[in-house]
């Protein structure tokens, strides 16, 4: 997820240079470089946003805790995702009949 944050500094980063700091002719047709940089900030901005939002709601569902009681038995507790395909599969054994 990091990776997305960074990718997306990086193309806002060079939507800004083409924006900003690059000079075109006015009169110039069919490719306005100012436009690739807007858009390449817009992507930016929208693949961060999405980046962060993934860091988050991943990050408390990857805690786990293992308890072991010193005589070889250790008990984990699921990830949410994890419980939460259990109950799911639980779910569907009981309206099959096969739980």
């Amino acid at each position: 997820m990091a990776g997305g944050l960074v990718e997306s500094v990086v193309a806002f980063a060079a939507g800004a240079i083409l924006d900003f700091a690059v000079t075109a002719s006015p009169y110039q047709r069919r490719f306005n470089i100012r436009a690739v940089g807007v858009i390449l900030m817009i992507v930016g901005v929208v693949g961060a946003i999405f980046s962060l939002i993934g860091v988050v709601g991943t990050g408390a569902r990857r805690h786990r805790t293992i308890v072991d009681d010193g005589q070889g038995n250790v008990e984990m507790t699921p990830t949410s995702r994890e419980a939460l395909m259990w109950s799911v599969l639980e779910g569907q054994q009981r309206v099959n009949g096969t739980g």
